[in-house]
């Protein structure tokens, strides 16, 4: 059997089983052998006009630590035209742990002349998470003029949570990239230090909603006494999303849980302010909620409350949207007392989103996008949701059903892919406001289709040009900075790497993430 195995193959399975086994002794001087293969092999795949082919080709230099396959993976990795290798390329450089190896990283790759091996240099580092690097970040940060190099920069310097560059990051929070500004209050976050918050609270009055909301998280975080009057003052003169975040800023320093009612929230500190002190822990506080009701009646998609005034509901319609799903029943007074139902999949999405379009106000803009292979929409741009409005949309949802193939239709899209599949990445990027559904294009700058988006699914990604979870989540990694969109995944019984990435694009975006089934 190993015999009649291609060469590659039985290079790649000894490699990777000599490295998750440890193996030493006699195997270690064939394992050398093996590692010298590989790289006559990369250098001899990674110039294939198959992008597949020379992504496999990195992926394999993960495995093999050292300068020289370091050096490959620079070169060519970073320097790829196709996105998606570069990307691995990053993660590949991230699991070096030789000395020499991450000295290159440093020294070549933070100062290459390609912006792509910079961007791509800085991540690897960020990952890496050793505070030793953050004067070589800082280094280049001071330098740097690239906005995605620049990002990338106050990224990795927010994960190893180190004080260099604070002084570059407090410049450019004036600046008009709306990601260089997000991600430089993510450094100013990362640190945790109160005393900054004089230089985040004039943000609050930023003319941009991407900026005012990366302040009201940052002061959140950072949670300093003088900075409640200013949160209080934003919440009284913002309306929607900026609204709700006011409310998560204010309860994540206080751990008081009053509503989105401003006038609450200045009593309260009226009466308390002079003696009050930043509680140490942030506890929950019921009593809030006993005395001066929940969080308001606003509307909920699958349990999940938005203040929003511009959102998108995601739908997948793909195939697998045909099949039943058992689920536990809320309201059981309405429903003879059954604890659970069952329904098709696409008709409990149905069912749910009629349900809360007809609970929007009137000075709310929505708009319902569908995806399974290709991606299509209620409208080409949001509506208010008028008494018409809504009426028409509850029609369009009437009308909606699951993907199936039709005789006058084509089952492959363009591109060659099978219609009825789940294309993830493909509506990630329309949400994004990008035109089309390639992972390139991006330089920093976004305007999100809404600001706050449900997205539901019930399948792992199958169709796109990004189909693995880890690529998908490191471009929503990129994009985040500058959209700022909150997205609210909702999963129907998705199990193992599906349901992560629904979970993870919801931490990324400061989103909720909801599981129905009755297996849940």
């Amino acid at each position: 059997m190993i015999a009649a195995m291609p060469p590659s193959l039985l290079n790649r399975s000894i490699l990777i089983l000599a490295l998750v086994l440890g193996l030493g002794g006699g195997l270690a001087a064939q394992l050398s052998e093996v590692e010298k293969e590989q790289l006559a092999d990369f250098r001899k795949y990674i110039r294939s006009k198959n992008a597949d082919e020379r992504l496999n080709q990195v992926d394999l230099l993960a495995h093999i630590d050292g300068v020289e396959a370091t050096q490959l993976c620079i070169d060519h990795g970073l320097t790829d035209k196709d996105a998606r290798v570069r990307a691995r390329a990053s993660w590949a450089l991230a699991r070096k742990r030789d000395p020499e190896a991450v000295k290159l990283i440093v020294e070549e790759g933070l100062v290459h002349k390609s912006d792509e091996v910079r961007e791509g240099s800085a991540r690897a580092i960020g990952r890496m998470r050793e505070e030793i690097h953050a004067e070589a970040l800082a280094a280049r940060l001071a330098e740097e003029r690239d906005a995605l190099v620049v990002i990338a920069l106050f990224r990795a310097l927010a994960e190893i949570r180190s004080e260099k560059g604070l002084d570059r990051a407090f410049e450019s929070i004036l600046d008009r990239n709306t990601g260089i500004v997000s991600a430089a209050l993510e450094l100013i976050e990362a640190n945790e230090k109160a005393e900054h918050w004089k230089q985040v609270a004039p943000l609050l009055r930023h003319s941009q909603w991407q900026i005012q909301s990366a302040a009201l998280r940052c002061l959140g975080k950072l949670r300093a006494k003088d900075s409640i009057p200013l949160v209080i003052e934003c919440m009284e003169d913002s309306d929607g999303r900026l609204r709700g975040d006011s409310r998560d800023c204010l309860i994540a320093i206080t751990g008081r849980q009053f509503s989105h009612d401003p006038a609450i929230w200045k009593g309260w500190w009226e009466r308390v302010g002079e003696r009050w002190e930043v509680p140490r822990d942030v506890k929950p506080n019921t009593e809030d909620e006993e005395k001066y009701g929940p969080a308001d009646d606003i509307p909920t998609f699958h349990e999940i409350r938005t203040k929003s005034k511009h959102i998108a509901f995601v739908i997948d319609v793909s195939a697998s949207m045909s099949h039943n799903i058992r689920y536990k029943v809320l309201d059981r007074s309405k429903n003879a007392g059954q604890t659970y139902r069952q329904a098709r999949r696409i008709d409990l999405a149905k069912m749910e989103l009629k349900r809360i379009i007809e609970t929007l106000d009137k000075n709310t803009y929505f708009n319902i996008i569908t995806f399974e292979t290709e991606v299509d929409a209620f409208k080409k741009s949001p509506v208010r949701a008028t008494a018409g409005s809504i009426s028409e949309a509850c029609r369009w949802i009437d009308r909606l059903d699951c993907y199936r193939p039709a005789s006058t239709s084509s089952e492959y899209t363009k591109e060659g892919w099978q219609r009825g599949e789940t294309n993830t990445f493909g509506v990630l990027r329309y949400i994004y406001g990008f035109s089309n559904g390639e992972p390139s294009g991006f330089t920093g700058k976004l305007k999100p289709i809404a600001d706050t988006v449900f997205l539901l699914s019930d399948g792992d990604p199958s169709a796109g040009f990004l189909v693995v979870p880890d690529e998908i989540k490191e471009q929503v990694e990129r994009y985040h900075p500058a959209g700022q969109v909150v997205i609210h995944t909702i999963a129907y019984e998705i199990n193992g790497i599906g349901r992560q990435l629904m979970s993870d694009i919801a931490a990324i975006t400061g989103g909720k993430f909801v599981e129905i089934g009755a297996a849940r």
